[in-house]
This record gives C-alpha cells, structure tokens and sequence, in this order.
C-alpha cells in the first residue's frame, strides 16, 4: 500500500500538470516554501524528494500567443542560494512548445540582467543555457527561448525569511 501512494499522487497530479505548458523550476538545498503564487498558476511541493522535499518547487502556467504576466513568492528556510529555471512542459505533436520569457524582476534577492540587456558573446550575461536553449531579439525586445529540454536557469542568493518575489512576462514562441 505505502508503495502505491506516489504512484496515485503520480496519476492524481498529472491532469493538472499536463495541462500547464510553462513551468519554474526552484531548487534550494537550504529549503524554500511557497508564500503566494499568481492566479491561474499551479505550484507543487518535491514530494517524491521526501524528507528533502523543501528543496524543490514547481510553478506550473498555460502558455498562450499574447504576453502573459506571471509572478510567485517564496520564503527560504535557510540563508544560501536558489536555482530558477525556466522550461516548458508541453508538446503539439512530436514538437515540444516552447516559451519566450522576458522581463524578470526579483525583490528579495538580487537577479542578474533580468531586463536581459546586458549581452555578451550573444547570450544574456547572468544567464546560462541548459542544452541549446535560444536568445532572441523580437520587435526590440530581448527573450529567453525555452523548452523541455533546453532551458534557461540562475541561480541567486537568499537570506532566510527574507520573502523572494520573482515576475515575469512568457508567451508561446509561435511558429
């Protein structure tokens, strides 16, 4: 029976998670917990991480053509760094969506380049790329592609009871 449980939480959740195509991933060994997220937003706890579970939280959102403004607030447990990555969930097909982001703003920590004006080598300073995540320069305006497997992340330091916002702006990259 104890075995049965994370499969059914498994199943349980994965109606909610297929749906969302946009996901912030938060990783902190020091542990974090969730303190308010934006409306139509689905957020999930690490529980297969078991005692470790507050080390990892999920931000599910719908991806849709028009820009989307989607923002979560964290409380880390313990003063050290935080992880955030940026991918998708979702596929059409054989295709995996993928997302722009733009217009990251943290209060409770200091982001790097969130604006992502800062460029170097053609890739937004503070940032690194996970695979072959994609920069990109739309109507003026600088993006992070993402997608399942190519993402963006940064990791930033936190202060223990010191709330973390973190806002961005995401719409589907369109074909």
């Amino acid at each position: 029976m104890k075995s049965l449980l994370p499969a059914l939480l498994f199943f349980c959740l994965l109606p909610v998670v297929s749906k969302a195509d946009f996901r912030i991933n938060l990783l902190a060994p020091g542990g974090i917990a969730f303190a308010d997220i934006a409306e139509g937003m689905t957020g999930i706890q690490g529980g297969w991480l078991k005692e470790k579970k507050d080390m990892y939280l999920a931000v599910y959102a719908p991806l849709s053509s028009g820009e989307k403004i989607w923002s979560v607030s964290i409380l880390p447990k313990r003063d050290g760094r935080l992880t955030i990555q940026l991918v998708t969930t979702g596929r059409t097909g054989t295709v995996p969506e993928r997302a722009l982001c733009s217009d990251l703003h943290v209060k409770g920590a200091d982001l790097r380049n969130g604006t992502l004006s800062e460029v170097a080598n053609g890739k937004p300073v503070g940032w690194s790329a996970v695979r072959k995540a994609e920069f990109r320069r739309t109507s003026g305006k600088n993006y992070l592609l993402c997608d399942n497997l190519n993402y963006w992340t940064q990791t930033i330091p936190v202060k223990r009871g010191r709330m973390v916002h973190l806002q961005l702006s995401v719409r589907k990259d369109l074909p």
